[in-house]
């Protein structure tokens, strides 16, 4: 593996051959009956830097026997997961980010995922867990609909990667706005801006981010599956937890969670209460 490769054309240098590459391996996703979003083809990216076995792997195969993982060589790889809601997380120009939540003062819902467990502790919309290897399996009251059969291979490791890194949000609010999110000293700003902005559904690109990569990215899984920019714009997992007695918020009519990169507590805030500013990294 080289990892001086650029990921943003790939090996080959080819860049319209890579990205025909990606979005037809993505588009295998959307064929089984899967939403496909543009994380779906950011983390095939990061893939190139995989060895070609564990590019096609999934994230839970890290537990089967004679892996390093399960041999006790290697250390427990444990991923954050932040949700965002529509009509019920922050935005800025429709942008939405991980709001406050007051029991654990981090974001709406607090996911991570392990080769095990897929899930929530205390704290936002579910108190639960499913095993990873079953994400995709379309599940009411913690048991599957189809009660012959379970789906395997959803939690691809490219799909977690791409999961975890998921920063577009910040990236666009950065960008398009002028507020660096990722430091501390923006809270205020933020706080400012958005209550001076008027809030929006819909994402406009802004006049000169056209040619932007990452606004390109987008674009293009938009273009290549039917979506719309906001559409595109998160990882989206089927919902393991409805009918789940350990759910809160009316997950029970939630049939897809929208997940991002859990980089979010340096600047989330109450509208009613001083902020918390966590510095941790």
């Amino acid at each position: 593996m080289n990892f001086t490769e650029d990921f943003e054309v790939g090996p080959t240098g080819n860049a319209t051959e890579y990205y025909d590459q990606l979005f037809e391996l993505a588009g295998g996703k959307a064929e089984a009956g899967y939403p496909v979003s543009v994380v779906d083809v950011f983390g095939q990216q990061f893939g190139q830097y995989l060895s070609k076995e564990m590019r096609y792997s999934s994230y839970s195969d890290l537990t089967a026997q004679n892996q390093s993982f399960a041999l006790g060589a290697g250390p427990m790889p444990v991923m954050a997961l932040a949700e965002v809601i529509p009509g019920v997380s922050p935005s800025i120009g429709g942008i939405l980010y991980p709001g406050f939540n007051a029991t654990n003062k981090f974001n709406l819902t607090s996911f991570e995922i392990t080769p095990f467990e897929f899930g929530s502790w205390l704290g936002g919309r579910v108190q639960a867990f499913i095993p990873t290897k079953w994400l995709g399996t379309s599940m009411s009251g913690g048991m599957p609909r189809a009660t012959n059969s379970c789906v395997e291979g959803f939690d691809k490791i490219t799909f977690i990667q791409g999961s975890t890194a998921n920063a577009f949000n910040f990236w666009f609010i950065d960008d398009w706005f002028n507020i660096p999110l990722f430091a501390k000293r923006s809270l205020q700003a933020l706080n400012v801006f958005r209550r001076q902005t008027p809030s929006s559904n819909t994402i406009v690109i802004p006049p000169g981010q056209d040619e932007n990569p990452l606004v390109q990215l987008v674009n293009g899984t938009a273009t290549a599956f039917e979506l719309t920019f906001n559409e595109s714009l998160w990882a989206t997992y089927p919902n393991p937890f409805q009918g789940y007695n350990g759910t809160t918020g009316g997950l029970d009519n939630v049939d897809e969670l929208l997940i991002v990169c859990a980089l979010s507590p340096i600047f989330v805030f109450d509208e009613a209460k001083t902020p918390d500013i966590d510095t941790r990294k």
